[in-house]
């Protein structure tokens, strides 16, 4: 089994949700539930000009958009960044 880690960052704004904890435990209790495993996933809050950098650069796309992912996930391992 994979390394288990949840964390939250930031990348230019100043953002750090509330009960990091509780958002922990719902985060892998909805992955348990799925019958899935967690692995790596890291939440990193962002701006809307490093969003739409991070569209253009890695997916082609020249638009605005609320939240982007990377999947990571191996077999029965969630794991990913997700950009929002």
């Amino acid at each position: 089994m994979e390394a288990e880690v949840i964390s939250f960052e930031q990348e230019q704004v100043e953002f750090s949700p509330d009960n990091q904890g509780d958002l922990i435990a719902w985060i892998k209790a909805s992955i348990k539930e799925e019958e899935r495993q967690s692995g790596f996933l890291n939440f990193i809050f962002t701006n809307d000009s490093n969003l739409l950098s991070i569209n253009q650069n890695y997916l082609n796309h020249d638009t605005f958009t609320d939240i982007i992912t990377f999947d990571y996930c191996e077999g029965d391992v969630v794991a990913g960044d997700i950009y929002i």
